[in-house]
């Protein structure tokens, strides 16, 4: 998730929607928004809040629209739903508390004006047998790092107790790792959501209504696109030149059919020009994304993901399967901290790593699936900065190879 720290005019072109509310279905509406926040003096950050929504009955958000506070720092929001009851309710820096509130339902992005309406005879339920609250995530840009900045945005939900035929349901598919090299040219990156994770998480087709292209600023061009049995069926967006500031809604009416066992892949191209290092996935604008959040019906639970890394798939794993390659990074990051790394630092020296009981303590390490292949590469990146003791054994890990392969 994945740097432009320079003043930026943003000249943006708004997306409109013909989004007409029915004068019929006694709609009504409620602002999920935060109350006036000062915004850090840094580049990026993620502002998350809690908030409870009525549940007297089963209700269907039909449409939605940003509220935008201080549109200089705001990027994007997303509203998600809790499935639990929630404990915090205060504005807040967003962690890992707030990912439990996975069910992504709606969002407002720079160019976006005016009202977005879900698709004909649809809408996302929520209320009494469904979720009673929502979680809204806020992104903050600032670029200029000024330290006298606020903001006060959010969504405005307009909902019905006149349930539509159809719920909606939303998906996030994409990829969660990403390296592009330093001056690099449209560099391709990309992820699915393959055809064993539709195969195993459909139980039938459903039909896309609406489709958002996610990168951040050395994004170019972005696609996605329909394979069945490993043809290409049809393009479902594609934005063929991307721009971070601008990035536009697609409306699909008719809408577009996924059956299982169909991929649904997303292209993203960058162009990292001058930078003269390698950039990777992050959740800062300094960071790179390739995500599209894409809104379906009817709405198949469980189905609000479908990411892969490299190439394994996240989200769709059945028991007795190894998940990610039998890499669970919390898992070895535990490991590590417990018992690992002071296994090695005990039975190995700088000056012979080739004794019996090092070359077995290394090899532990060597072995383990979180120190393989793109894992590994993760790991050498992150962990120097919270592993203790990491760089000393990773000098003796090189120094094993170097004189003890022969």
């Amino acid at each position: 998730m994945w740097s432009f720290i320079c003043f930026i005019s943003l000249f943006v072109i708004s997306v409109h929607s013909d989004c007409k509310l029915p004068t019929d279905e006694h709609v009504k509406h409620l602002d999920i928004r935060i109350p006036e926040q000062p915004v850090p003096k840094k580049l990026t950050h993620y502002v998350c809040q809690q908030f409870k929504v009525p549940d007297d009955q089963d209700y269907n958000a039909i449409a939605f629209e940003g509220l935008i506070g201080n549109p200089g720092v705001v990027h994007h929001i997303l509203v998600f739903g809790c499935d639990f009851d929630v404990n915090i309710i205060e504005p807040h820096e967003c962690g890992a508390y707030d990912g439990r509130c996975r069910s992504w339902l709606a969002q407002w992005t720079i160019g976006v004006d005016g009202k977005t309406c879900t698709y004909a005879d649809t809408g996302i339920r929520f209320g009494k047998n469904s979720y009673k609250y929502m979680s809204i995530q806020i992104h903050w840009n600032n670029y200029n790092l000024d330290s006298n900045l606020t903001d006060n945005s959010g969504i405005r939900l307009y909902y019905t107790n006149k349930l539509r035929k159809h719920e909606v349901g939303n998906v996030q598919i994409g990829q969660n790792d990403l390296e592009l090299p330093a001056g690099s040219h449209h560099f391709l990156q990309n992820g699915s959501c393959s055809e064993t994770c539709t195969q195993r998480m459909l139980p039938h087709p459903i039909y896309l209504t609406k489709t958002y292209i996610h990168m951040h600023n050395l994004g170019v061009e972005g696609k996605f696109e329909i394979y069945r049995n490993g043809r290409l069926i049809r393009e479902i967006a594609h934005d063929t030149v991307y721009n971070y500031h601008k990035s536009p809604l697609h409306f699909h009416d008719p809408p577009v059919e996924v059956r299982p066992g169909d991929e649904v892949k997303l292209s993203c191209w960058f162009t990292s020009g001058d930078k003269n290092h390698t950039i990777y996935w992050g959740e800062g604008s300094d960071a790179e994304m390739c995500y599209a959040f894409v809104s379906y019906y009817p709405n198949v639970k469980g189905f609000d993901q479908c990411i892969q890394f490299d190439e394994y798939d996240v989200n769709c794993h059945m028991d007795g399967e190894l998940y990610m390659g039998g890499c669970t990074m919390e898992m070895f990051e535990a490991d590590l901290q417990t018992d690992l790394i002071q296994d090695i630092q005990k039975k190995c020296k700088a000056d012979n790593t080739c004794v019996t009981s090092c070359s077995a303590a290394l090899q532990t390490l060597t072995e383990h699936p979180c120190f393989n292949g793109r894992f590994k590469d993760y790991s050498v990146r992150l962990f120097p900065p919270k592993i203790p003791g990491w760089n000393e054994v990773m000098d003796l890990v090189d120094r094993h190879s170097k004189s003890c392969s022969q």
